[in-house]
């Protein structure tokens, strides 16, 4: 594993065939670990993930409900980033799952919306706890959850494309371009040997 990009596919504003998701369905491979957000909390989804042979770590919207099917770990004294309970659960009848799902719960800062420009999180409101859905049943809880903190590496080199090299979109597909790009934009990307 070497900790970069395999694959990259930008795609246009907009919705339906262009919609992330649905772009994510046509190149789904085997033998992959899929890492996503809320907004990729789909069982259709999860579903031709497993079908392909591959797994996924995904983080659930807040108001998810389902029903406990087997309770592996709970500590409802958990501290700031430590496991709550780890359980295989079962969701709606009408869900269509495939496979048993197993559902961690973190304990992170709750937070409120206070807007971009306004000192707060510009992300969706937090009740306080982190839960991840993910078809890994036999992987420690703990692992998982770090799986998904290093999911924050590709925003974090986002941020980095976007407002300290001030691009937009991309002009070129491959390192050397992106040497190039900091060339004409008159600043200086330091090489590490570290992963993003």
């Amino acid at each position: 594993m070497t900790g970069v990009p395999t694959r990259i596919d930008v795609t246009p504003n907009g919705g339906g065939e262009y919609d992330e998701r649905a772009v994510l369905e046509k190149v789904i491979e085997g033998d992959r670990l899929y890492v996503g957000d809320r907004g990729y909390a789909k069982f259709a989804l999860f579903n031709k993930i497993v079908a392909a042979g591959s797994s996924y770590v995904c983080r659930l919207r807040d108001n998810s409900v389902w029903t406990v099917v087997e309770e592996n770990y709970r500590n409802d004294d958990a501290e700031l980033s430590e496991v709550i309970s780890d359980e295989i659960v079962e969701f709606s009848k009408g869900s269509g799952l495939t496979h048993p799902v197993r559902v961690i719960c973190i304990r992170i800062n709750p937070h409120t919306t206070r807007g971009k420009y306004r000192g707060g999180s510009s992300g969706v409101d937090s009740d306080g706890i982190l839960r991840i859905a993910t078809n890994l049943t036999d992987v420690p809880a703990e692992t998982i959850s770090l799986i998904f903190e290093k999911r924050w590496a590709i925003e974090t080199f986002f941020r980095f494309f976007k407002h300290i090299l001030g691009c937009r979109h991309l002009l070129s597909h491959d390192a050397e371009g992106i040497a190039l790009l900091s060339i004409y934009r008159g600043r200086r990307i330091v090489r590490s040997s570290r992963a993003c």
